[in-house]
């Protein structure tokens, strides 16, 4: 099997436990260290997000707009608080990629459409067919206006409900701060704009040896925003998209 990574240490920014990024990393033989510079949080608006699920399981709206697996995590989460069932519900989902779709599909939702190149709620939006029924955008605290104003211009009216919020991670372990400062890591993997802003924070001088790579466009744009020299972005929020990024620039590397 191909190792593009063999030997290389990487960090990898998470919210949570560690998923398939992660795993994707190590099966390409990259030493993996996590750095958890955010965290997600329940809602703040509970009763709001109880609403829209009772809709979601009643049939209200014609399709579920998610841009995470965090935001279907809290929706099945909800339905379970409620005594209600999300699988089966009549409703056609529109997932942002294969690792949000997988997550409604295992909370038995039907996935309907996802966008095969991008990545962002940009993209979801513009892959969106025409329509004037109801659509649930169910989004973090930190999420833009761009996937209900895309939604919108296609004609659907859109509810969008807080699902969780994103918030900063406990503190970094010592350990690993040294490593980052020291060069003792050869790159670092960022999956969320609000990871590139708590990791430019925590880091405000970088090792020249140490390549920063953003799971997506609106990640680098943020990191960028921050202070941080992007070397690669992945052309996919995928295992294979970061593997690539990250392939690309250690055949420029010693």
């Amino acid at each position: 099997m191909t190792r593009p990574l063999e030997g290389w240490r990487i960090v990898a920014s998470v919210a949570g436990e560690p998923g398939v990024i992660v795993d994707g990393l190590r099966a390409a033989g990259a030493h993996v260290a996590v750095a958890r510079l955010v965290s997600i949080a329940p809602t703040s608006s509970p009763s709001s997000l109880a609403a829209a699920v009772r809709g979601l399981a009643a049939g209200d709206y014609a399709w579920l707009a998610v841009t995470s697996r965090a935001a279907v995590a809290a929706l099945a989460a909800a339905a379970d608080a409620l005594g209600v069932s999300l699988a089966g519900a009549p409703v056609r989902v529109a997932a942002v990629g294969a690792s949000t779709a997988r997550a409604a599909e295992a909370a038995g939702l039907d996935v309907a459409l996802m966008p095969a190149t991008g990545g962002t709620a940009s993209d979801l939006a513009a892959h969106m067919p025409a329509g004037e029924g109801r659509v649930l955008a169910a989004l973090g605290n930190l999420a833009g206006s761009a996937l209900a104003d895309g939604l919108q211009a296609r004609g659907w009216t859109v509810d969008v409900v807080q699902a969780y919020r994103t918030v900063e991670g406990p503190p970094l372990d010592q350990g690993l701060r040294w490593d980052v400062r020291e060069g003792a890591v050869d790159a670092v993997v960022l999956t969320s704009g609000s990871a590139a802003a708590r990791f430019a924070a925590e880091f405000p001088a970088l090792p020249a040896t140490l390549v920063v790579v953003a799971i997506g466009s609106t990640t680098a744009r943020e990191a960028v925003a921050a202070g941080l020299t992007v070397a690669a972005t992945a052309q996919q929020p995928t295992p294979e998209g970061v593997v690539a990024a990250l392939e690309s620039i250690r055949r420029d590397v010693p």
